[in-house]
């Protein structure tokens, strides 16, 4: 139901029952590090079985964040695709770095020439689940 068909009773016993903000936002941020942890891990397993997932562990930033913040949040969206982008960029930095200089910052200014476009669509995708997912319910 949305909020055009619900009365403003059913507003405000929705309201009331959604978690406070500060408190959504602590344990969304708790989620999101355990999305990313497990992301992080299992990427990198499912490399060892010949599989590439890198838009999963921003995925499961999302996932985390909006499930246990229990609540709807744009700015919760945002902060996880940040979150993802960040993490996925450095989870390929370390899996491929560039042969000329393998610095981060090097990397970061040159990503555009990843030697697969997949890559950098992959890293899309995972900015695009995790603020998907990180809105919450």
């Amino acid at each position: 139901m949305n909020d055009r068909e619900m009365s403003e009773a059913g507003r405000k016993i929705r309201n009331a029952m959604q978690t406070p903000l500060p408190l959504a936002w602590a344990r969304g941020i708790v989620g999101a590090a355990f999305g990313a942890v497990a992301g992080w891990f299992i990427h990198f397993w499912l490399k060892e079985q010949g599989f590439y997932a890198l838009a999963l562990p921003g995925a499961l930033v999302g996932l985390g964040f909006g499930f246990l913040a229990n609540r709807r949040m744009v700015a919760g969206g945002i902060f996880c695709a940040v979150v993802a982008l960040v993490l996925t960029i450095v989870m390929e930095w370390t899996d491929a770095p560039f042969k000329k200089d393998d610095s981060l910052v090097y990397f970061v200014t040159h990503l555009l020439e990843v030697d697969s476009k997949v890559t950098l669509i992959f890293i899309g995708l995972a900015g695009m689940f995790a603020y998907w997912f990180g809105r919450g319910r």
